[in-house]
Formats: C-alpha cells, sequence, structure tokens
C-alpha cells in the first residue's frame, strides 16, 4: 500500500495519479449521460486534463532522478483498492 508521500515529488506524483483517476471515471461515467449533463462534464473533463498535463510536466521537470511513473503507479493501485473496498456490496449475513 502506499503512503502518504512526505516530499513534494512523492506530492505531485500523488496528484497526478488522483487526476489521472478522475478523468478516466469522468469517461467511463459521464459519456452515457443526456446531453444536459453531457456538456458541463466535458468540460470538467476537459479542464481536468489540462491540469492533468501541466502536473505530469512539472513532475518530469522536478521530479529528480527517480522515475516518476512507478511512484504514480503505485498510487493508482492503492487507490484502485480503496475504491473496490469502497465500492463493494456489504458483506452477507
Amino acid at each position: 500500500m502506499a503512503r502518504i508521500p512526505k516530499d513534494w515529488s512523492g506530492q505531485l506524483a500523488l496528484a497526478v495519479a488522483a487526476k489521472e483517476r478522475a478523468c478516466s471515471r469522468y469517461t467511463k461515467e459521464f459519456s452515457s449521460e443526456g446531453a444536459t449533463l453531457t456538456e458541463p462534464w466535458r468540460t470538467i473533463a476537459e479542464d481536468d486534463k489540462s491540469h492533468l498535463t501541466w502536473l505530469k510536466e512539472r513532475l518530469a521537470r522536478f521530479g529528480g532522478k527517480s522515475d516518476w511513473r512507478d511512484r504514480v503507479e503505485d498510487y493508482l493501485s492503492a487507490e484502485e483498492t480503496v475504491y473496490a473496498a469502497f465500492t463493494a456490496p456489504p458483506p452477507g449475513p
């Protein structure tokens, strides 16, 4: 399980992971919504993609010698585990 980052490059990696997950969920969850909701969600998704690009550029530029992609993957994996636990049906009797 990933830990809360204590350095700024770890915090950027965590932010990248969170934005990547948000962007993928926008695409998955709201692509089938009605036309009324589609445009606002598209605008939000575009803003998040722009922010994600900015975060990745900063992390690549200032992330240090370690491969920041591995850190992002660690956070994505941990988030997936937590998300699955929250969305799983409650245990039966």
